[in-house]
């Protein structure tokens, strides 16, 4: 019975879709700790904790404004929940996302902060509500799931522990990049269910052969990216940048 809970609830928070951007965010922020010699492991834990908030409640929101589609695809993440049910849900859920914000702001008294968060839940909402509904934008939807769910948090941590230097425009890049290509790869595979659906995705504007020569693309450009670390920064920083952007597999779980 308690296994019964905890799957449903990791299947409507979709925690499966989690792994991979807060992996980024960690890789990329090891990187910055090795490169300004400092560890700044309480900022890192509190930028986890909003992330973890406000991806239960974007994944929850887009659960329900998603639920006619993936009803027509075969796909069932209510687990026999009510709508209102769900609904509460995401309204909880944004309340500690907000809450957890607020309680950065108040502890640093850094005003950018709450920028950052207050844009990564605005953006984060307006991917899934309609009639803005940036998932259906073409290739809005893969601009702004990159700069809400990997370039905004890192640059949330940035803010606070205040490291300006050119490290933080490369990482931010890398995110932005992985990002796009991560989200062109969803839609990528979900290219048949999109078209029959008649839902509109840059994937379904492409086509799905020049989708994914774009995605291909964007694999060369994270290669180059890699190596011209070399130019820029020490050798063996240099080298793990070089095996995090090219070797590790910063994966979600079983795709659904």
């Amino acid at each position: 019975m308690q296994n019964n809970v905890f799957t449903r609830l990791y299947d409507r928070l979709r925690i499966y879709d989690w792994f991979d951007k807060l992996e980024l965010i960690f890789y990329a922020s090891a990187l910055l700790m090795i490169y300004s010699n400092k560890i700044f492991a309480r900022e890192l834990v509190l930028v986890l904790i909003f992330m973890f908030c406000s991806l239960g409640y974007i994944f929850m929101l887009n659960t329900v404004t998603d639920k006619k589609e993936d009803i027509a695809s075969g796909k069932d993440r209510y687990h026999g929940a009510s709508e209102n049910m769900m609904r509460n849900a995401v309204i909880i859920i944004l309340f500690l996302a907000i809450s957890c914000s607020l309680l950065i702001w108040l502890w640093y008294r850094n005003t950018s902060t709450l920028i950052i968060t207050s844009l990564i839940l605005l953006l984060g909402t307006a991917y899934s509500i309609r009639p803005i509904r940036l998932k259906e934008r073409g290739v809005l939807a893969p601009i702004s799931t990159s700069i809400f769910m990997k370039v905004l948090p890192f640059l949330l941590l940035v803010s606070l522990i205040q490291v300006y230097s050119f490290i933080v425009f490369y990482l931010s890049l890398w995110l932005f990049l992985e990002g796009f290509r991560r989200g062109l790869s969803h839609q990528v595979k979900d290219y048949k269910d999109d078209v029959k659906q008649k839902i509109s995705t840059l994937a379904t504007k492409l086509g799905l052969e020049q989708g994914k020569q774009v995605r291909t693309a964007i694999k060369l450009s994270l290669f180059t990216l890699s190596f011209s670390s070399l130019l820029f920064f020490d050798f063996w920083l240099s080298i793990l940048m070089i095996i995090g952007i090219n070797l590790f597999k910063f994966r979600s779980g079983p795709y659904k």
